[in-house]
């Protein structure tokens, strides 16, 4: 573990186990849709090998509690929300075996790891640290939406089309299982309804915490910024011989300009 001066995990390398933990969940959950994004067997691109990544557009993180030096930790990373061009990640940091899944989908072999009786504490009070990250998928430099992927990788439920006519009704002509026929067709139709009802309700939700990372937020911060103001100096950065020199030659008052 990298730690600093306080002795505890530094903040920077909070980011590198973002990445990671960032980019083997992305290419977990849209394998499917990479492959064929990528030119795989089932390629919807029609080129052999198309240039296609995944590209980080802004992050941030917050520090609720400090890592101790060699303490275990882990990382809960999933999809926060998504718009029309960017897609939302949410990792937190949380100490190792303070909180327990409900159960595994990918690995069903470890659902016995998993706690039947969950403590009466918040989840929340596990958290070391929180991060956000805003990422896009790129095909060259053509943007590829959320939803396309989502959709391409099975992620999503089939979309009702918003026109759709109600369904008939069972009439007093239908008995047995032509009766019972049309109304699974009937359970099925508010089942994916419900589930996509549902899908969208969460992506909304979770914009709301998103917002702080969206473009409208990172323009107005970009407007803060003013290159013809007063500042305190100039400083560079120096390390090693030349680091030294340059020190020595700011205590003689022979440069300007200041190295840290």
């Amino acid at each position: 573990m990298e730690i600093d001066f306080n002795l505890h995990k530094t903040n920077s390398s909070y980011f590198s186990d973002v990445d990671i933990a960032r980019t083997h969940l992305l290419c977990t959950l849209f394998s499917t849709g990479i492959e064929q994004m990528r030119g795989g067997t089932a390629a919807i691109t029609g080129s052999k090998a198309p240039l296609f990544g995944i590209a980080l557009g802004a992050v941030s993180c917050s520090f609720k509690k400090e890592l101790k030096p060699y303490e275990t930790y882990e990382l809960w990373t999933r999809i926060l929300s998504w718009d029309s061009k960017w897609i939302f990640v949410v990792t937190h940091f949380v100490r190792k075996d303070s909180v327990t899944p409900r159960r595994f989908s990918l690995y069903p072999e470890q659902n016995n790891e998993c706690a039947d009786d969950h403590d009466s504490k918040l989840p929340q009070d596990s958290i070391v640290a929180s991060a956000l990250s805003r990422c896009v998928f790129k095909q060259g430099r053509k943007t590829i939406s959320p939803e396309f992927m989502l959709k391409a990788s099975g992620l999503l439920p089939d979309e009702i089309l918003a026109d759709k006519k109600e369904l008939v009704r069972c009439s007093a002509t239908m008995k047995g299982e032509e009766a019972q026929a049309h109304l699974n067709m009937i359970l099925d139709e508010k089942v994916k309804m419900t589930t996509t009802e549902n899908v969208e309700l969460e992506r909304r939700r979770g914009m709301k915490v998103a917002n702080a990372l969206a473009v409208q937020s990172q323009q107005a911060l970009e407007t803060e910024f003013s290159g013809d103001e007063e500042a305190l100096g100039k400083h560079t950065d120096g390390t090693g011989i030349s680091g030294i020199v340059s020190t020595l030659c700011q205590l003689a008052h022979l440069r300007k300009s200041q190295t840290l």
